[in-house]
């Protein structure tokens, strides 16, 4: 080490043996590169900890905006036919929402028959929206097919709108079917997610499609015959859904039966 005072020249110590001058400390090379290692990770921890927020504040503006569009349709449903390009995200959260809320109502029905099982729960939850998904399905799927032959046209996101903003009310049925199972109240309960069952699937799907037919239909067809037809093919929809899904219960009926 050389002094930069006097020049002395020594091995070690941390001051100049001549003119007792301190000597700067040496710079071996490892500082630098352990700031500039540490400051990689700091960049990830800062990214870490913000995309989670980001996401967070996408779910709130996304709750947002479903919060407006399912007061809208519950005041008005019928907006739903003037601005069917619209609203295909929010009506299919509708849809799935309504399906949830359904198998959570059969699944905790299910579990107060048997006190509680917890893998019963899972088991009848998963099966049950499987089981509703499809049946939703049915009168989308047959709204879409007449109203493309015989009415407007739309597109098939389009029909999932109409009907998604027609389900405000009967998710709130169903929701408050769920809490009555919950507090034990099992008769009023079943019998409020019955009604809104045969509503969603049945009686909604025939005004959508009169609706369709009769305000909205470009084709020189008597809505009267759209009409037949799409209880026609709603009903040969039904029975091949029925058909499978009884199938695939008798076939785990009978994996139980062999298990006992």
């Amino acid at each position: 080490m050389n002094c930069v005072n006097c020049g002395h020249s020594q091995q070690i110590g941390k001051f100049c043996g001549k003119c007792g001058t301190p000597f700067a400390p040496i710079n071996n090379g490892t500082e630098m590169p352990e700031k500039a290692a540490t400051a990689p990770n700091i960049t990830h921890a800062q990214q870490a900890s913000v995309e989670p927020n980001i996401h967070v504040e996408k779910i709130k503006g996304q709750t947002k905006i479903y919060g407006n569009y399912f007061m809208q349709h519950l005041k008005r449903p019928s907006h739903a036919f003037n601005r069917s390009h619209e609203g295909f995200q929010n009506g299919l959260i509708s849809v799935i929402l309504l399906g949830v809320f359904f198998a959570l109502t059969v699944s905790a029905f299910s579990s107060g028959l048997l006190s509680g099982n917890g893998s019963n729960f899972i088991s009848v939850f998963s099966s049950t929206i499987f089981s509703i998904v499809i049946m939703m399905g049915l009168p989308i799927v047959s709204l879409f097919i007449i109203n493309k032959l015989f009415g407007p046209q739309f597109s098939f996101k389009s029909i999932i709108s109409i009907y998604g903003a027609h389900l405000s009310p009967l998710i709130i049925g169903a929701g408050a079917a769920f809490l009555l199972v919950l507090l034990k109240s099992f008769i009023v309960g079943n019998i409020i997610l019955v009604v809104v069952l045969l509503f969603a699937i049945f009686i909604l799907p025939l005004y959508v499609i009169s609706a369709l037919l009769t305000k909205k239909s470009t084709n020189t067809l008597d809505p009267l015959y759209g009409f037949t037809l799409y209880l026609v093919s709603f009903a040969i929809l039904l029975i091949i859904s029925i058909t499978i899904l009884a199938d695939s219960a008798l076939g785990e009926f009978i994996e139980m039966f062999e298990i006992w």
